[in-house]
């Protein structure tokens, strides 16, 4: 017969884990509840942004636009990979790592925003690919925080060391689905801001008013593009740890459900062998009486 004493200590252990697992879902709720009121700030400045940027194009003559597009024909990625802040478990890491499997090449390069990703990555058959590594702090994750990595980005580029940078990072699908995403963000071409079947208006922008930039749009538009790619940044960090935050709630209430099951299973297995002791018991009282 199994031993009272060490399932009431399995009980006990049980309804620890849960008071804690509840007390990281709280945590994480609250975590989670303030990036989303971040983001939804940040995405009102991107997409008022994203607008004053599709019209300096516009306003552009169109044999301009070509020189102001980066275009470069060489197939080498710089791929900018996000991680979580915190510790990720193992179905988000392995969300990760079987996008990144899938598509990093052989002479492709990484850059990983995220000590915990960067860790991860070294410790992958591609480890020789990973260069550089930045760090931020998520609960004052401002432009200056990430403003040295577009400025990276753009020196690299523009040097022509990485044609292609692309992003990855995760993106909420609903409150609680999320997927693991692609995001070119140079070389920048008329896709980027929409415009790749637009034709040029630049005399019926702003409800018919003509607008002027000065000294000139195609100024303005590159020195804009740190900027943009600064708010990409941010947006897609943010994005990728609230849905670290989603993953780990969900986690949390799967060891609540576990424990409430076993604490069931364990609390009806001590009433059990507790109430055939006593059985026990009262018939050793009475054969002893007799």
């Amino acid at each position: 017969m199994k031993n009272l004493l060490n399932i009431k200590r399995q009980i006990n252990l049980v309804r620890e884990i849960k008071k804690i697992s509840r007390t990281n879902l709280q945590v994480q709720s609250i975590k989670r509840k303030k990036n989303i009121n971040f983001l939804e700030t940040i995405n009102t400045y991107y997409v008022q942004f994203y607008a004053t940027m599709h019209k300096i194009i516009n306003s552009l003559e169109l044999e301009n636009k070509k020189n102001i597009f980066f275009n470069n024909k060489n197939n080498k990625t710089l791929w900018v990979i996000i991680g979580l802040k915190d510790k990720m478990n193992g179905s988000f890491k392995n969300m990760f790592l079987k996008k990144i499997n899938n598509e990093i090449k052989e002479n492709d390069e990484i850059i990983t925003i995220s000590t915990k990703m960067h860790e991860l990555l070294k410790k992958q058959t591609f480890s020789k690919n990973v260069i550089e590594n930045f760090d931020f702090k998520i609960n004052e994750l401002q432009h200056f925080q990430v403003l040295p990595i577009s400025t990276y980005i753009i020196n690299y580029f523009q040097n022509n060391k990485y044609p292609n940078i692309k992003i990855i990072y995760a993106h909420q699908l609903t409150r609680l689905n999320y997927e693991i995403r692609i995001k070119k963000i140079l070389p920048i071409d008329e896709s980027t801001f929409g415009l790749e079947n637009s034709k040029n208006i630049s005399n019926n922008l702003n409800n018919g008013k003509i607008i002027i930039f000065e000294p000139n749009s195609e100024k303005i538009f590159l020195n804009a593009i740190p900027l943009f790619i600064s708010i990409v940044l941010q947006l897609s960090i943010l994005e990728t740890q609230i849905c670290g935050q989603t993953n780990l709630i969900e986690y949390s209430r799967a060891i609540e459900n576990n424990c409430d099951k076993m604490n069931d299973y364990l609390t009806l297995e001590y009433n059990v062998i507790r109430q055939e002791k006593i059985t026990n018991e009262i018939f050793e009282i009475i054969n002893g009486g007799n």
